[in-house]
């Protein structure tokens, strides 16, 4: 399984370039800490292998961008991300094919996620009470969509 520490140092190479700019999914900065978030979101996790491959590539792009404009690597974080954990909350996440190209200290799976994401200890809580207030919206708006565009059965 790869490691954080496989890639540190990865930005010290020393030498003249051309300045690049790739985007992830998310990129974040906590104002309080000063940390740096490189995120790449999957609602379910699911990745086919080189999708994984290529996706970890875009984003040790972006961190040799980043690091090398902050000077430094120390405040910056590659993580890969979920809405959800599709094999059911606080169970472990173990989608192999992301596991081949992310360490387990870059999965931010579900709760890690919104949690993050609030900057709050119960963020994943306050999303989903959110949700259960509001999804009736939602499924109001989808039944509205089917039976507009689509024919009767």
């Amino acid at each position: 399984m790869p490691q954080i520490s496989d890639y540190k140092g990865i930005s010290n190479k020393k030498g003249t370039g051309i300045h690049k700019r790739h985007e992830s999914d998310y990129y974040l900065i906590d104002q309080e800490t000063g940390m740096h978030y490189l995120i790449e979101l999957k609602i379910g996790g699911d990745l086919d292998n080189k999708k994984a491959r290529s996706e970890k590539e875009a984003l040790l792009e972006q961190y040799c961008i980043l690091t090398n404009d902050l000077g430094s690597e120390k405040q910056v974080k590659i993580l890969f991300a979920t809405a959800y954990n599709r094999y059911g909350e606080g169970e472990p996440w173990r989608q192999g094919r992301v596991l081949q190209f992310f360490s387990e200290d870059e999965l931010c799976i579900s709760k890690d996620f919104w949690n993050l994401v609030c900057k709050s200890q119960q963020g994943f809580d306050i999303v989903m009470d959110e949700y259960r207030k509001d999804a009736h919206f939602i499924n109001e708006a989808l039944e509205h969509i089917k039976s507009s565009y689509l024919p009767n059965e």
